[in-house]
């Protein structure tokens, strides 16, 4: 089973407290968060240890109705009916190039849903000398995407913040 957790910021003291990690189906994480500088990141953690320059980590999150996959599902859903939107996608699969380098070189962030779930993949070039995909905030390829993003996590912290409240005052009972 995939599940989304709040774990602290390195950027507390910038008003980041929280970023997300994403467990998915098969027990690989990866992490959401907004950096120092404002802008946006997925970032795979390092399960394969690659001699190519380019490789994909792969995460499967099976649909379960919980919280992550409805705001996977409503970011697709309402992705593909936005005009601006259209230049992200190849069929049904979401892709994003890391926007800090070239697209030629950059890392590739592709999410696709299938009927029994969603599949996440970083395809990862290690002349980037990254294991991330950037959305930046100021100056975005397409803002529109990235701001819906941000939103997206935006949502998914303020909903386990509401339920980390009601599971403190259950427990106060």
């Amino acid at each position: 089973m995939s599940k989304v957790e709040r774990t602290d910021s390195p950027y507390k003291d910038r008003g980041f407290d929280y970023d997300l990690l994403i467990t998915d189906s098969n027990g690989k994480q990866f992490a959401i968060f907004l950096g120092g500088n404002l802008d946006l990141y997925y970032m795979s953690k390092p399960y394969t240890i690659s001699q190519k320059k380019r490789f994909t980590e792969s995460y499967y999150i099976q649909e379960d109705g919980g919280l992550l996959c409805h705001s996977l599902d409503e970011f697709l859903n309402g992705a593909k009916k936005v005009d601006k939107y259209h230049e992200c996608f190849d069929g049904d699969k979401f892709f994003w190039f890391s926007e800090d380098n070239p697209e030629e070189i950059a890392n590739k962030l592709e999410i696709t849903k299938d009927q029994n779930g969603f599949s996440i993949d970083f395809h990862l070039n290690l002349d980037t000398m990254s294991r991330s995909v950037r959305f930046t905030l100021s100056g975005s390829r397409n803002f529109e995407v990235a701001k819906a993003l941000v939103n997206m996590r935006r949502n998914l912290l303020k909903s386990l913040a509401e339920i980390a409240e009601q599971d403190e005052k259950i427990s106060n009972i």
